[in-house]
């Protein structure tokens, strides 16, 4: 795994170095170290870091497809019932003559 790699799968998880080094059990500087290239991620630690990302990005697909979902699920039923999604005026029933 490249510096590169590294820095990119922690801003995908939206993490600090000192985050990622708690969550690893290692400590901060190391996390910067790897992030600067002048020490080399341990491999274990190389596939333990692909094993995050890849659920995370799972995780965050998961997350986006459901929120799509809904909206179109929200957008759909307010099309059956003409609803204008809370827009403007709401109309007064009237009573027959």
């Amino acid at each position: 795994m490249t510096p590169e790699q590294l820095k990119r799968i922690r801003a995908r998880m939206n993490m600090t170095q000192k985050q990622l080094a708690g969550a690893l059990g290692v400590w901060q500087e190391t996390v910067a170290r790897w992030e600067i290239g002048s020490r080399r991620i341990p491999e274990p630690m190389t596939r333990l870091l692909k094993f995050i990302d890849k659920i995370t990005g799972s995780i965050k697909a998961a997350r986006r497809d459901r929120a799509e979902t809904q909206l179109f699920l929200q957008l759909f039923h307010a099309d059956q019932r003409g609803d204008q999604g809370g827009r403007g005026k709401k109309r007064r029933k009237t009573r027959p003559p």
